[in-house]
C-alpha cells in the first residue's frame, strides 16, 4: 500500500478504454497500488507489489516490460505479456524536450498521440531546479458524445468504483454535480474510507490488498473544472521534485509517488549502482502513465 498521501481523481484517468480490460494485467488501480521498476541492461521491468509485500519478494507479480530502442530512433516499445501496448517516442524538436505515446503499429491510429507530455528548459538547463514533467492527455474514461464532459480537481469521490448500470442523462443536459445525487453514480461504499462495521464486511467480501477487476461505467457528474466539448476531457498531469522523491499532481492533488533507490550491484567484476524505482499509485489511475513517467525520469537521468 502506498506511504505517501495520495488522492483518488474524481473520475478514473486512463489513456485508453481498454486499460479496463481483465485478465490481468489490471492497467488501472481499483485499489491504491505500489509498483517496483528495476533496470536490467535495456530493459524495465515493472513488477506490482501486494501490501506487506518486500520489493525483492520473489512471488511479486510482473505486469510490463519496457524494451529501450532509444537509439537511433528515441523509441521505447512498453509490453504487456509479450504483447507491445504502447510506443513512447522522444520528439527532437530544436530547444524542446517533448515525448509522445502512441499505440503499437496495427493497433488503432499509430499517428495520434495518446499522451504529450513535455520538459520545460531552466535558465538554459532543464534539471537545473529539478525535474518537472508536463503531461497532457484525453482521458478515454469520461467520454460524452453530445455533452460536456467534466471532471472535478479539488473533491475526491466517496468511492471510484462506479456502478456500470446507472441510469444515463440525457446527451443535451450540461453535467452539474448535486451531492445529493451523488449516491445514484457512486453506490454505497463511503464508509469504506473509514473504520465501521460495514467497512469490514466489505474487506472480507472484496480484499482491499489487490486491484479487484475494473468494469465499465458511466462517468459522475461533477462540477466543471476546464471544461472541453468532444469525445472525451483533458487530463492535465504535473511531475515535479519533491523533498524525498517526484510527485505527479492533478490539480491540487497528488495521485503518484516516485522514489528512487540506489543499490550497489556486485553481481559483476565491477561494482556499480543498481537504480530500482518504487511508484506508488491513487486508486482509479492508469498504471501506463506511471511507467511513461519512469521511462522519461530514466531518459533524463543518463542524459546528465
Amino acid at each position: 500500500m502506498p506511504k505517501h498521501p495520495l488522492t483518488a481523481p474524481a473520475i478514473p484517468i486512463a489513456l485508453q478504454s481498454s486499460h479496463l480490460l481483465s485478465p490481468p494485467p489490471d492497467r488501472l488501480t481499483n485499489t491504491p497500488t505500489t509498483l517496483s521498476i528495476t533496470k536490467e541492461s535495456h530493459t524495465l521491468y515493472v513488477h506490482r507489489l501486494r501490501a506487506h509485500e518486500p520489493s525483492n519478494s520473489p512471488e511479486k507479480q510482473l505486469l510490463f516490460t519496457a524494451l529501450d530502442k532509444q537509439w537511433p530512433t528515441g523509441t521505447r516499445v512498453i509490453y504487456a505479456q509479450n504483447t507491445p501496448v504502447l510506443v513512447l517516442r522522444r520528439a527532437w524538436f530544436s530547444g524542446l524536450r517533448r515525448w509522445g505515446v502512441k499505440l503499437p503499429k496495427g493497433k488503432g491510429s499509430g499517428r495520434t498521440d495518446l499522451l504529450d507530455a513535455s520538459m520545460p528548459w531552466t535558465d538554459g538547463n532543464p534539471i537545473a531546479r529539478g525535474f518537472r514533467l508536463d503531461m497532457r492527455f484525453r482521458n478515454a474514461l469520461a467520454s460524452h458524445r453530445g455533452r460536456r464532459a467534466t471532471i472535478s480537481t479539488d473533491q475526491p469521490p466517496p468511492y471510484i468504483r462506479v456502478d456500470s448500470h446507472a441510469r444515463s442523462i440525457e446527451p443535451h443536459l450540461d453535467l452539474v454535480w448535486d451531492p445529493r445525487s451523488r449516491h445514484e453514480a457512486l453506490p454505497g461504499y463511503s464508509a469504506r474510507l473509514g473504520g465501521s462495521a460495514l467497512r469490514d464486511l466489505l474487506d472480507a467480501v472484496e480484499s482491499p490488498l489487490d486491484p479487484a477487476p475494473a468494469a465499465g461505467f458511466e462517468a459522475p457528474a461533477r462540477r466543471s473544472v476546464g471544461v472541453e466539448r468532444g469525445s472525451g476531457s483533458t487530463v492535465e498531469l504535473r511531475a515535479m521534485q519533491m523533498a524525498s522523491g517526484t510527485g505527479v499532481m492533478l490539480g491540487n492533488h497528488m495521485v503518484m509517488y516516485i522514489t528512487r533507490h540506489n543499490a550497489m550491484d556486485y553481481s559483476r567484476s565491477k561494482s556499480r549502482l543498481k537504480p530500482r524505482w518504487e511508484v506508488e499509485v491513487a486508486e482509479g489511475v492508469d498504471l501506463l502513465l506511471a511507467v511513461n513517467v519512469v521511462l522519461i525520469m530514466t531518459e533524463v537521468e543518463s542524459s546528465r
